[in-house]
């Protein structure tokens, strides 16, 4: 039977006897990994093992904009350090494998390493009800990113995962779909196009753009899929991060 990258964070968590993390630091010494910062323009994060030792250092990058961001990418680096198969050798991570959620053959392992560190900053068990309590809007989601200390996108794309709302996150870069990630119960297919002015996301890389737009758009916006109505909307909320390059988007059916 094969454990999901969800399963190795839960057991972690119950090995250190907490729900979630939350100091970093402590966290990482308990795992005997040091934690550096470095001069770097190559990558965010990196993992070195220690040569003959269960013992390894985690190199960051000197800056990061959001705190929360270095948190999620120090647990990046833990799961490259405990998922079987990952992190043989040196492992160096950049910010767009970091950013992204996009699961293909070429991506697995930091995909992987992303759904590990989002377990241990947004456990399920936790998550799940709080989410269910209200309706999931970008609102919600950046309130629960202030409360878990985490990521905007890391936030959106765990709370897509646990809702029971027919929904999506998806991540554009320079006007084009990067990825998608669904929840269960959204079963429409987007695809990786050109974001367009039909939708709110596209008016977002306007140069005089607001920073964020909600409201009703056709379906047919967002989706060629046969299987749509006519005449079908869906409720989008989009929000500019210029720092990224992207806009970031809830897709709501």
């Amino acid at each position: 039977m094969s454990h999901s990258p969800e399963d190795y964070a839960r057991a972690l968590l119950t090995q250190l006897r907490i729900d979630r993390v939350v100091d970093v630091e402590e966290t990482a010494k308990k795992l005997r990994l040091s934690i550096r910062e470095v001069a770097s323009t190559n990558f965010e994060g990196a993992l070195v093992r220690i040569a003959q030792s269960r013992e390894g250092i985690i190199a960051l990058k000197n800056y990061f904009r959001e705190p929360a961001r270095r948190r999620f990418t120090v647990f990046h680096e833990v799961a490259h350090f405990i998922l079987p198969g990952h992190g043989q050798d040196e492992c160096y991570c950049t910010s767009a494998q970091i950013e992204s959620w996009r699961n293909d053959a070429v991506r697995r392992q930091e995909y992987e390493a992303n759904r590990f560190a989002s377990e241990l900053l947004l456990p399920s068990k936790i998550l799940h009800p709080i989410v269910n309590s209200r309706d999931l809007t970008l609102t919600r989601i950046k309130e629960l990113a202030v409360q878990f200390d985490t990521s905007l996108t890391a936030t959106a794309v765990k709370s897509v995962g646990v809702t029971e709302e027919s929904c999506a996150v998806i991540c554009s870069v320079q006007r084009k779909v990067k990825w998608v990630h669904k929840s269960e119960t959204f079963h429409y297919y987007i695809p990786q196009m050109i974001v367009g002015p039909d939708c709110l996301a596209g008016r977002l890389f306007e140069d005089d753009s607001p920073r964020e737009l909600e409201g009703a758009v056709a379906a047919s916006s967002w989706t060629e899929d046969d299987n749509v109505e006519r005449g079908k909307e869906f409720w989008e909320e989009s929000i500019s991060m210029p720092f990224y390059g992207s806009v970031l988007t809830i897709l709501t059916a």
